[in-house]
This record gives structure tokens, C-alpha cells and sequence, in this order.
């Protein structure tokens, strides 16, 4: 008898650690993502930025030679 409670015991010892692992690892995808897409996010902006930035430099320049 007390073996079968000690059996019992110990795989609801085990599925609360499978859980416990499960949501650990849940928890690092989710971190991994959110990451990813904010680096992803802030490539995309400079990206933006940077065609901006040329496209202005190169109006400026146009309108300076075509004042000239």
C-alpha cells in the first residue's frame, strides 16, 4: 500500500515538473519572438530611415543643380 501511494506520488511530482518545464520553455520561445520581431522591427525602421534620408539628400541636390 504504502509503495503505491509513494508511486503515485512521485509521476505527480514528475508531470508537475513536465509542466513546470513546459511552460519554462513556452516562456523562452515566447521571449525569443518577441525579440526577434523587435530586432526585425527596429532593421525595418533604419532600413526606412536610410532610403529617407538618400531620398531627401538627393532631392536637395536636384533642386540645387536645377537652380544653377
Amino acid at each position: 500500500m504504502n509503495k503505491l501511494i509513494k508511486n503515485r506520488f512521485s509521476g505527480f511530482i514528475k508531470k508537475n515538473k513536465l509542466k513546470r518545464v513546459k511552460r519554462k520553455a513556452l516562456l523562452l520561445i515566447l521571449i525569443s519572438v518577441i525579440v526577434f520581431l523587435v530586432v526585425k522591427a527596429l532593421i525595418v525602421t533604419f532600413y526606412a530611415a536610410l532610403i529617407l534620408a538618400v531620398l531627401i539628400a538627393t532631392f536637395i541636390l536636384y533642386r540645387k543643380i536645377k537652380k544653377n
